[in-house]
């Protein structure tokens, strides 16, 4: 998701991320149109649920419809990872073309949409303007999808298509780690104490059963800790001025 000023570049290099692509190609300012929005795969336990879909109102209006389900707050707790690809010039997605790594999702996120935040979280009924969003089912009645082309991106970019697929995963991995393991080791401890009276054994088994549940929550299925993931099909069309849950965008000279 490439669109408004330097800011974008600049926020970037202080957070983990590679810019991989130089392509031999015409690039200047740009009008950013979104294609399509999509989920990266199908229904999944994740605790933040982003159903987005685009649907033309009219001939000239498509709308941004959808729910978003937080089973979980939408915070700084949580990581953004984003994944730029272009379009090759013999066809076919080229990954890789810009990767964003980087901490604090909700911080980062409205500073990278930019106007688009506000429209957005009142497309949502979302009741913050500001991080956290609060758990919740939000549905939108319908946004326009061109009032969300008003994002905080360079104001330069190289023309063409792109799509760009964004995860969200949970910080807390290590303390969930950590507590997984003095769990263990006090239930070890306990068994090793041959518990005689009724509230050693009762502290045992409390003991096991969390320390079953935190093995069946840390399974192969939630190793990767994604808590949701997206794909933008950003179809930016960049020409001369004036004139993307998985996004589509093209960059277009503006005329």
């Amino acid at each position: 998701m490439l669109i408004k000023t330097f800011g974008l570049i600049l926020f970037f290099s202080s957070s983990q991320s590679e810019k991989l692509f130089r392509p031999n190609l015409p690039m200047g300012e740009y009008h950013l149109e979104f294609d399509k929005v999509y989920p990266c795969e199908t229904t999944k336990d994740h605790p933040i649920k982003l159903n987005w879909y685009f649907s033309k109102k009219t001939s000239s209006i498509t709308e941004l419809k959808g729910n978003t389900t937080l089973l979980i707050p939408f915070d700084d707790t949580l990581t953004l990872d984003a994944n730029l690809a272009s379009w090759g010039s013999t066809g076919g997605w080229v990954p890789n073309t810009y990767i964003l790594n980087t901490k604090k999702a909700c911080s980062t996120l409205k500073h990278l949409v930019g106007n688009a935040w506000l429209i957005f979280l009142e497309g949502f009924n979302i009741p913050t303007n500001k991080c956290p969003w609060p758990v919740g089912t939000y549905i939108t009645p319908g946004i326009d999808k061109k009032k969300l082309e008003d994002m905080n991106f360079p104001k330069i970019y190289f023309y063409g298509k792109y799509k760009i697929v964004v995860r969200f995963k949970n910080l807390k991995n290590e303390q969930f780690e950590e507590l997984k393991n003095d769990l263990k080791q006090l239930s070890l401890q306990i068994v090793e104490l041959k518990a005689e009276n009724t509230t050693l054994r009762s502290g045992l088994n409390i003991l096991k059963s969390k320390a079953t549940s935190l093995e069946d929550a840390g399974s192969p299925s939630q190793s990767s800790h994604v808590i949701s993931q997206f794909l933008y099909a950003l179809t930016i069309s960049c020409m001369k001025l004036p004139p993307h849950h998985n996004a589509l965008f093209t960059v277009t000279k503006d005329f």
